[in-house]
């Protein structure tokens, strides 16, 4: 199944709203929050049995887009933060580790 861009793009709660995708079966994750209170990304799917931490898959998701050259020198925040991977990737692929990112980059 070929990911397709998604309706919308993030939000400041959760900037990788729309681009996150479980690697084994291309369905989107959805925004979270779980029984602890901390914001995650869930798989719909049944693929992955726990929840992705959002600040942490943020962050590397950030770092990636710093390396290619694309963040400004500060961190950015709230809603910049969706504006920025919004702009710079078409998806981020959760493989079976949720540290273990495929970053999709648009053309």
């Amino acid at each position: 199944m070929p990911i397709t861009a998604a309706p919308s793009v993030g939000t400041s709660r959760y900037p990788l709203s729309g681009l996150l995708v479980c690697d084994s079966c291309d369905l989107r994750l959805s925004p979270l929050v779980g029984t602890d209170g901390r914001r995650c990304y869930r798989s719909p799917c049944g693929c992955r049995l726990m929840p992705v931490d959002a600040a942490t898959t943020e962050r590397l998701t950030y770092d990636a887009v710093v390396g290619r050259g694309g963040a400004p020198a500060e961190t950015p925040n709230g809603a910049q933060w969706a504006a920025l991977f919004g702009r710079w990737l078409a998806a981020v692929r959760v493989c079976t580790l949720p540290e273990e990112l495929v970053f999709v980059w648009r053309a």
